[in-house]
C-alpha cells in the first residue's frame, strides 16, 4: 500500500507498470534524479499521496491524475513552483521548491517531511469534510499548513476559523486592502486572528464581527464565511465586491447585521437570508436595492 523511496538515488523514468499496484495508497519518490514525464496512473483509485517533487521530471501532469484529486488523491506535489516550472500542474495542492534534493521545501519547524505530509493530509481531509468535499482554496490551505506561524493541527477547534480568515484574505484581494498590517502575508509573529484589523472576537476567541467597510475589498463573497458560526455582524460595504450573495450565509444562526451596499454585487438576495429577516433574527440587511437603480433584487431588506 506504500512505496517510500525518498532520497534513494533513483534515476530513469517512472515505469507505467506502477499503475497495476491498485491497492497503492502512498507513492513518495521525493528527492531523486527521476526524469521524463509522469505516466498515466489513473488506475490507482486508492492513491492518497503522490509526492514527486525535487526530481528532474518534466511535462504536463496527465488530466487523468488530476481527476483523482476529486476522489482519493489528497496530497499531490510536483516541481511546479517557479515561474518556469519543470512540471505544468493545474491540480497540485503543493509545488516543491526545485534544487534541494531530499529536503522538503515547506515543513514546519522541527518536523520531518513525513510528519508534515501526514499533518497536511489530515488537514486537507478535515477541510474537505467540513466544506462538503469542495477542494480547499489553494492559497488558504498553504497558509494553514505551511506558512502560518501558529501551525494548527487537524484536530484543533480553531483550524476552520483560521482557514476561513485566510480564504477571505486571499479570495478578496487582501494584498491590496487598505489596512495597516496584512492579515496573513508576511506575518512574523504568531498572531491570533482576533488581532487582525477589522475583526472582533468574543471571550472564547470566536470571530463575532467583520468590519471591513471601505477597505478596498474585491472578488466575490466566499461561501466559506458560513463556517464562522458565532458571527453576528458583517459589514463589507463600500468596496469593489462583485458576484452574488452566497446562499450559505443564511446558515449563520447568530447573524444580526449584514451590510453589503456600495459594491458591485448583483442578483437576488437568497431566500435563506430573507427567512432570517422573517424570523426577526437578522436585524439589519442593507444591499444596493434602490428602486431607481437596483443592482440587487431584495424583498426583505431593511435598507436599500
Amino acid at each position: 500500500v506504500e512505496i517510500s523511496l525518498v532520497s534513494s538515488k533513483l534515476s530513469g523514468t517512472i515505469p507505467e507498470e506502477i499503475k497495476h499496484l491498485r491497492k497503492l495508497e502512498v507513492l513518495d519518490l521525493t528527492g531523486n534524479s527521476i526524469e521524463g514525464p509522469i505516466p498515466d496512473l489513473s488506475e490507482l483509485k486508492n492513491l492518497e499521496a503522490l509526492l514527486l517533487h525535487d526530481n528532474s521530471i518534466i511535462g504536463v501532469v496527465p488530466s487523468s491524475i488530476c481527476a483523482l484529486r476529486q476522489h482519493s488523491l489528497i496530497d499531490f506535489k510536483a516541481d511546479c513552483y517557479t515561474d518556469k516550472p519543470e512540471v505544468t500542474c493545474s491540480c497540485c495542492n503543493n509545488c516543491g521548491y526545485i534544487g534541494t534534493k531530499g529536503a522538503s521545501s515547506a515543513t514546519g519547524a522541527g518536523q520531518t517531511f513525513e510528519e508534515e505530509t501526514v499533518r497536511e493530509q489530515a488537514i486537507v481531509k478535515v477541510l474537505r469534510q467540513h466544506f462538503s468535499n469542495r477542494e480547499p482554496i489553494e492559497e488558504a490551505q498553504h497558509f494553514v499548513v505551511h506558512t502560518d506561524p501558529i501551525q494548527l493541527d487537524a484536530n484543533d477547534p480553531k483550524l476552520i476559523q483560521r482557514y476561513v480568515m485566510a480564504v477571505i484574505y486571499f479570495t478578496m484581494g487582501g494584498e491590496r486592502w487598505s489596512i495597516d498590517k496584512p492579515w496573513v502575508e508576511g506575518m512574523s509573529d504568531a498572531e491570533d486572528e482576533c488581532s487582525f484589523d477589522g475583526v472582533a472576537c468574543d471571550g472564547a476567541g470566536n470571530v463575532v464581527g467583520l468590519a471591513l467597510d471601505m477597505m478596498n475589498l474585491s472578488g466575490t463573497l466566499p461561501s466559506e464565511i458560513s463556517a464562522l458560526k458565532s458571527i453576528k455582524a458583517i459589514d463589507m460595504s463600500k468596496n469593489q465586491i462583485s458576484g452574488k450573495i452566497p446562499d450559505e450565509l443564511g446558515e449563520l444562526e447568530h447573524l444580526e447585521l449584514l451590510i453589503l451596499h456600495g459594491n458591485d454585487i448583483e442578483g437576488v438576495v437568497p431566500e435563506s437570508i430573507c427567512e432570517k429577516r422573517d424570523a426577526a433574527e437578522l436585524v439589519v440587511l442593507w444591499v444596493d436595492c434602490s428602486p431607481k437603480n437596483p443592482k440587487v433584487t431584495c424583498s426583505c431588506c431593511t435598507h436599500c
